[in-house]
């Protein structure tokens, strides 16, 4: 197929050209009618997003569909959710280039569990099942290994001792088909449970939001729980491991953060604009003058 190619004064460039001379004329000729513009436009824009922004949708389809985060907490709904009080919080514990099925990975789910089991938000944590804790970990196996053998979890282990551990029960025949696929999905993706060995895993947190007059007060209080959630880990600290609190109400809790950073973007655009034009007015001002001295 021949290639069409565009010819040197075609409609397209002559429009283009049009509407810049067109701005152009109208900088020159009305400097202080355009700055005004600019500056409601502006201003305009900016109250626009204060009313249209707040209007946040509290479901997964205000975010990608392929994201990872999103479908590994569509999962664990599906495998841990009973009923629409109850939400998952999730915190990733992550080992890079080393394996979280070890004394620090122990070490972290512990001080993990210690930390929201003496915050604030504990009382709205709540166990989903007769056999099921509260608060769960991909280092379920061993933590079971320990209980039957009468260790503390607490105390040092060894990393051969927490793998060896989690290694017999999640192979044991004992173990039951259920816990094991769970176990395996608190995994990351390339783990191996059957060898002990896993770079990141997943500890959960079921919580319970007190009944409200609305849904958007039940969202509201969701939000206010697992941010006492997440302020309770931030002061965990595990060398060699990464602890991240994930969960949708902490995404939707700095809402009122990107709101400011917005704003504040809005302000420097604005400046940045007056700033421009005010020199290129100044600098046509001066060459106006020059050209109108006698020579």
């Amino acid at each position: 197929m021949p290639l069409v190619r565009a010819r040197p004064g075609s409609m397209t460039g002559e429009n283009v050209k049009a509407v810049i001379r067109a701005f152009a004329r109208a900088v020159e000729k009305a400097p202080a009618v355009v700055l005004a513009t600019v500056l409601v436009a502006t201003a305009g824009f900016g109250a626009a997003f204060g009313i249209i922004a707040p209007e946040v949708a509290t479901g997964n389809e205000g975010f990608a569909p392929d994201n990872a985060e999103i479908a590994a907490a569509e999962r664990i709904s599906e495998l841990f959710g009973n009923d629409s009080q109850t939400s998952v919080f999730q915190v990733i514990v992550r080992a890079p280039g080393d394996n979280v099925i070890s004394q620090a990975g122990l070490d972290a789910v512990n001080a993990i569990t210690a930390a929201v089991q003496t915050s604030d938000a504990a009382q709205y944590l709540v166990a989903v099942a007769p056999d099921q804790p509260p608060v769960i970990s991909y280092l379920g196996p061993a933590l079971q290994a320990f209980a039957a053998q009468g260790i503390d979890p607490t105390s040092p282990i060894g990393d051969e001792g927490v793998r060896s551990a989690f290694q017999q029960a999640f192979t044991s025949d004992e173990f039951p088909p259920e816990q094991r696929g769970q176990i395996e999905r608190l995994l990351s993706e390339g783990s191996d449970p059957a060898a002990g060995t896993g770079q990141a895993g997943l500890v959960l947190m079921f919580v319970d939001t007190p009944e409200s007059a609305s849904a958007e007060e039940a969202f509201d209080r969701q939000i206010e729980i697992e941010t006492m959630l997440s302020d309770a880990i931030a002061d965990v600290e595990v060398e060699g491991v990464e602890i991240r609190p994930f969960s949708f109400g902490l995404l939707f809790g700095e809402s009122d953060e990107f709101l400011s950073e917005v704003g504040t973007l809005f302000g420097a655009a604005l400046a940045i604009i007056v700033v421009i034009l005010l020199f290129v007015y100044t600098l046509r001002a001066r060459g106006r003058c020059g050209s109108d001295r006698p020579r």
